[in-house]
């Protein structure tokens, strides 16, 4: 029997947040147009838009391959970038909808594609994870 959860997430970037905003949302729309047949068995955080909001900086998709893999279904994502208190960085709010499968399995926050993704995707632009918040 599955639960369905949400896990919320916070993190300080060394980027400022139109830099990451566009940065972001390019590489999502660059890949949500991809073709399903193109979606290979190891991308399954593929997610498709479903909403953009580019005044408040915010994206909620949906994950295209929504079987379990490490006891999660996972189910929609959103993205916020807003401005820091401390310069021009951004913190960035990502919450996660799924399922989840038991109670033997670790907490989402601990399954590392989540944060590995927006990472490299920072390391890209050329900033870095200043700190996770929460």
């Amino acid at each position: 029997m599955a639960l369905r959860r949400l896990c919320e997430m916070q993190f300080l970037f060394s980027l400022p947040p139109k830099l990451f905003w566009d940065s972001f949302f390019y590489h999502m729309t660059h890949i949500s147009k991809k073709n399903p047949s193109e979606i290979r068995p190891w991308q399954r955080e593929h997610m498709t838009i479903e909403s953009v909001d580019h005044e408040t900086r915010s994206m909620t998709q949906r994950f295209t391959v929504p079987e379990f893999f490490e006891g999660y279904k996972m189910i929609t994502s959103t993205t916020k970038v807003n401005d820091s208190a401390i310069g021009l960085y951004s913190l960035v709010d990502i919450s996660v909808e799924y399922d989840k499968t038991g109670p033997e399995i670790k907490d989402l926050d601990q399954v590392q594609f989540l944060v590995d993704y927006i990472n490299e995707l920072v390391l890209r632009t050329g900033g870095q994870l200043l700190r996770r918040l929460k």
